[in-house]
């Protein structure tokens, strides 16, 4: 078994994302390039018309929420070297079961006007 760096990072959320990426690039381009959550079913999804509009509300409503979180996952696919979409949509739904792997991100709407509830781990 082949130990993983220690990688000491600091500087914005961004900074720490790009910092992650670039010294886990080669780990990250595996990942992302054999995940068949991602290559078969939520890539392939989010082109579609549905699945666009899906994809840009999450989005957006990820930035309002956790911009933070967005801006790290932001610099994580640039220090990557990889497109945006294909590092957040694993980190954005990973449903148990298909992978173990990765965080969930819960939106549910609310009655009246109130906004969501949203949770993410």
């Amino acid at each position: 078994m082949t130990a993983l760096p220690v990688i000491h990072v600091k500087g914005t959320h961004y900074q720490v994302g790009y910092q992650i990426g670039s010294a886990m690039r080669h780990y990250i381009e595996e990942y992302v390039s054999t995940l068949p959550l991602l290559n078969d079913v939520l890539l392939p999804f989010s082109e579609s018309e549905k699945g666009m509009k899906a994809y840009k509300r999450s989005e957006n409503l990820l930035r309002q929420m956790v911009p933070q979180y967005v801006e790290e996952v932001e610099g994580l696919a640039a220090g990557a070297k990889l497109p945006f979409k294909s590092v957040f949509l694993p980190n954005m739904n990973c449903p148990k079961g298909v992978s173990e792997k990765g965080c969930s991100t819960i939106i549910i709407p609310r009655p009246g006007g109130q906004g969501p509830i949203f949770g993410h781990n």
